[in-house]
């Protein structure tokens, strides 16, 4: 924030080289760092042109799902359901959706924190415990959580004993990362280059061809999103459905 006190422009460097997945880093200033809307308060595009803001809904769920070809998730997923309602719905039974409803926000929080954990103790990485009764319940419900992804748990088991073995990884594009450490965490590693890794190969690809072929400028990318400046003569919801 105080590196942009000020300046009239800001003109931050794009780094393609400094995430072994593959994400590239906005530096200088850290612009990735921001919320959107918070960006969007502090900078303005310049006259003529106006910014869009994208990113992949549900990106690691849905490649997730289908690496493992989790049938669990790919079926809320193909058919627009609420993946945390359906998952809840799996462990306690059906039950009306409600947005609130404290078993989905357990089934929301304990995928958020298990999608890269070792074992059922990622949950203990959860902010609030509270949510589960405590430590031991929410040791119980990861553990129920795993359970009720079969194929997906396999999955992982896979990809954990091919990383420590070959002590390396691919995303879907083929980009390799050297892993190093303890079977932990080369196995957390692995599974993270094959799902991180493409999410990051996903959107550098996409970042390309909306700036070659849209005549799109990138502003800033983070994760699984970016921020792109087109100028006033191209209309915004045409922009949208070509990207």
């Amino acid at each position: 924030m105080r590196s942009l006190v000020g300046l009239t422009q800001v003109r931050p460097d794009v780094l393609v080289t400094s995430q072994v997945s593959g994400r590239w880093s906005t530096t200088r200033p850290p612009l990735g760092g921001l919320k959107t809307k918070v960006l969007f308060k502090l900078c303005r595009p310049p006259a003529g042109h106006y910014w869009l803001s994208g990113d992949w809904q549900a990106g690691e769920g849905w490649l997730g799902a289908v690496y493992a070809q989790e049938q669990r998730d790919l079926q809320p997923l193909y058919a627009g359901i609420d993946l945390h309602w359906a998952t809840a719905c799996d462990i306690f039974g059906w039950f009306p959706y409600d947005k609130d409803d404290p078993r989905r926000q357990q089934a929301k929080t304990a995928r958020f924190n298990l999608q890269y954990a070792y074992d059922y103790r990622g949950i203990l990485d959860a902010k609030d415990l509270g949510i589960f009764g405590g430590r031991d319940a929410a040791l119980a419900f990861a553990k129920r959580y795993i359970d009720s992804r079969p194929a997906l748990k396999a999955a992982k088991e896979r990809v954990f004993a091919d990383a420590y073995r070959t002590h390396e990884a691919r995303s879907a594009f083929g980009r390799l990362r050297r892993l190093t450490g303890d079977e932990r965490t080369q196995s957390k590693d692995g599974w993270s280059q094959i799902i991180q890794g493409t999410i990051s190969n996903m959107l550098n690809r996409s970042i390309v061809r909306i700036c070659s072929e849209l005549g799109g400028k990138l502003i800033f990318n983070r994760h699984d999103g970016a921020v792109f400046q087109f100028p006033c003569s191209l209309y915004p919801y045409d922009v949208y459905e070509q990207c």
